[in-house]
């Protein structure tokens, strides 16, 4: 292009920010375009139709983008002295809206066709209309203002045609530097969170800008215009104390105008002169509406228990009644009607709407009963509005506690029985609840008193009929007067406690419960020569067989010792153990004859006494033992009768020694050796050795006898 004057002048240097350190110029520049209006006919080649499309022409001729709208292109020289361009900045102008228009798209050429489509932008195209053009300069020329004065707007989603706005002039600011440091390099700024907020008959725009630290933040300002004005003017936005990097305005409405009717853009340059634009891609922002005014402060609400049943059975229906007012401000407490009312005990909870009176209940008058099915313990009841629109919650509370279910315990006619004591007895009770249902599967305590005030229990489980019987109650013999329990405190058990029924008992004021001692039999099994220095008795006990065996550990035998004259020794009493077995040891016997007497006691087995058992005592404490010397060996000592014996041979040949170990079963002495040993071959029996159960026979010798053969 032939040369043109610079529209920058001099740049005047900014007085703060963080431009004025970084040698940061701004110039403001009105640009009045000259446009020109051509309007182009285009044939459809379907139909043969035609259709007027409208271009402008500026100073500069047109810009050309392939499928774009042809628009008006104006350049100027923005070259200044030892300045670089770096940004521009709308600020303002005027501008006339073109209806109806269909533009004409630039389109590419080739040798068969040169077609044009249609253009279709919901926001004013192109977003930014103005730039720089740094051709001329890169070949050490000035750098140009680019500027299309003109921006196309679709009418519709889908419309051909749309609004031509044509600029008449636009009010710029150009920003120059001569800084090449760091900041040089920062990236324009970073805007966000654009607001504009109606509110008390004032505008507020606001906004995040964020920028290189090294550049920095020099100016943001909005660029607004309204629906049914002409012209775009400018307003700075300045820094909010305490909110880094927030920016914020007021703006009054003039007169007339409403914020709908609004729409603004956003910019903003950092301290080298980049600068940002914000136009909702050309649509532009618009005020947000003022908020709604906050709702009234709800209406203060209160709950009444008017009534209320404090304690109820398990699964039993309480009555409730509780009432709901309001304050109002001028007419005072008033019952709150038609509102939902929550009654909740425990886990259970029935919401009843409240009446005309602000009433609600529960199980009052001929309501359905609504039942408790929770565990008997203390509660809470629970009235409460949860509250709404305009009305604010409430609560009331009370104490309120279920009960568990009264029981009785019904003895049947029972009258006296007698059993002994291992024998089935038929003494039955029943377990009902207040209603007079049976109560089933519980457990009842049988508790028996003697005359010597002793207690014994027995319990049993009732049936599904509430029956429990005492069958085998197991008790030593004696008359006993009985009480039955159901939970509570029980004698020698302590308390037991269910979770739905309360206790009971029951006195059996004309029926006594007799056990009698199994019959048995006693008999001694012990050996009946013994040393006097280890003296053991033993007896089996046995049951008379009745068909219902008891506990043999429970037998008590006791053991009477008299000497050859029947003059009493000693009394020994021991419980059985396992088996019926009954064995004592006596010490300081001396050697001797004696009677042993036996009988079964102790209140669950009794036996008369029985006959005499005669027993040997024998003196002596040694534990030699006879070793043979020779084919025949004459001992001295007792008599007696060899129960069993296993013969062990080890023959070597000539000098062997051969032992013979006599196991018996239930030794008793003296011990005839009557073995011929020469069924063995032996050829010498010399230092064979005498053994009884593995070891010598303390304090004995043996019986004069063939040993050897």
């Amino acid at each position: 292009p032939p040369a043109d004057p610079s529209i920058a002048g001099t740049p005047a240097p900014v007085t703060g920010g963080p431009g004025q350190a970084l040698g940061l110029a701004t110039t403001d520049y009105t640009l009045n375009p000259t446009l020109t209006t051509h309007v182009v006919t285009l044939t459809n080649s379907t139909n043969n139709s035609t259709i007027a499309t409208t271009y402008l022409s500026g100073k500069d001729n047109v810009a050309v983008n392939n499928i774009d709208p042809i628009l008006p292109l104006e350049l100027r020289n923005a070259g200044a002295n030892n300045l670089v361009l770096r940004g521009v900045g709308f600020r303002g102008g005027t501008y006339t809206d073109l209806t109806n228009i269909f533009p004409l798209t630039a389109s590419s050429a080739t040798e068969y066709s040169r077609s044009r489509v249609s253009f279709q932008s919901s926001g004013f195209y192109p977003p930014q209309p103005w730039g720089i053009n740094y051709q001329d300069a890169l070949n050490g020329g000035n750098p140009r203002l680019s500027v299309v004065a003109a921006q196309y707007r679709s009418s519709a989603s889908g419309s051909t045609t749309g609004t031509l706005r044509k600029y008449n002039a636009l009010n710029l600011r150009l920003f120059y530097s001569n800084y090449n440091g760091a900041a040089a390099q920062a990236n324009a700024p970073d805007l966000s969170n654009i607001q504009g907020i109606f509110a008390n008959n004032l505008l507020t725009f606001s906004a995040n800008v964020t920028g290189t630290v090294s550049a920095g933040v020099q100016v943001v300002w909005v660029t607004y215009t309204f629906d049914n004005s002409t012209t775009w003017q400018s307003l700075d936005l300045a820094p909010v104390n305490g909110s880094p990097g927030q920016y914020s305005a007021n703006f009054s409405l003039p007169n007339g105008q409403t914020y709908q009717n609004l729409h603004f853009m956003i910019q903003a340059a950092n301290g080298v002169g980049l600068v940002t634009l914000a136009s909702n891609g050309g649509q532009f922002y618009t005020p947000t509406p003022p908020p709604p005014p906050p709702p009234p402060a709800p209406l203060v609400t209160s709950v009444s228990i008017l009534q209320s049943t404090p304690v109820v059975d398990y699964l039993g229906s309480p009555v409730v009644q509780a009432q709901v007012y309001y304050t109002d401000p001028i007419n005072g407490q008033q019952p709150l009607t038609n509102q939902p009312i929550a009654i909740e005990i425990g886990n259970q909870r029935v919401i009843k709407t409240s009446n005309g009176n602000g009433q609600v209940s529960l199980n009052l008058g001929g309501q359905n009963p609504y039942t408790l099915n929770q565990n008997p313990g203390n509660y809470t009841l629970n009235v409460s509005y949860a509250g709404s629109d305009g009305y604010a919650a409430s609560l009331a509370t009370a104490n309120f506690i279920i009960n568990k279910v009264p029981t009785s315990l019904i003895l049947a006619n029972n009258g006296n029985i007698s059993a002994q004591y291992s024998d089935p007895i038929n003494a039955s009770v029943t377990l009902k609840d207040v209603s007079g249902a049976p109560v089933g599967l519980k457990w009842v305590v049988f508790v028996g008193t003697n005359a010597s005030n002793q207690t014994f229990t027995s319990s049993a489980q009732t049936n599904n009929n509430g029956i429990a019987q005492l069958t085998t109650p197991q008790w030593p013999a004696g008359v006993y007067s009985y009480t039955v329990y159901f939970s509570g405190q029980i004698p020698q058990i302590g308390t037991l406690s269910d979770n739905v029924y309360a206790s009971s008992l029951v006195v059996a004021a004309n029926s006594t419960i007799t056990i009698t001692a199994e019959d048995a039999t006693v008999n001694y099994i012990g050996a009946t020569t013994l040393y006097a220095s280890n003296v053991v008795f033993t007896a089996q006990v046995a049951q008379t067989n009745d068909g219902s065996p008891g506990n043999l550990g429970l037998a008590q035998v006791r053991f009477d010792l008299s000497d050859s004259n029947n003059q009493p020794v000693r009394v020994i009493t021991t419980t059985a153990g396992g088996g019926g077995i009954a064995s004592v040891s006596v010490s300081g016997l001396t050697a001797g004859n004696y009677n042993l007497r036996m009988t079964v006691l102790g209140g669950f087995f009794s036996s008369p006494l029985t006959g005499p058992v005669q027993i040997t005592l024998l003196p002596g404490t040694g534990s030699a033992c006879l070793t043979v010397t020779s084919n025949t060996e004459n001992g001295s000592g007792a008599c007696g009768t060899l129960l069993g014996a296993i013969l062990a041979a080890n023959s070597a040949g000539g000098g062997g020694q051969v032992t013979i170990n006599f196991n018996l079963a239930q030794p008793t002495l003296p011990i005839s050796i009557t073995t011929d040993l020469s069924a063995y071959r032996l050829s010498n029996v010399n230092g064979m050795t005498i053994m009884v159960n593995g070891g010598c026979i303390p304090g004995s010798n043996l019986q004069p006898g063939t040993y050897g053969g």
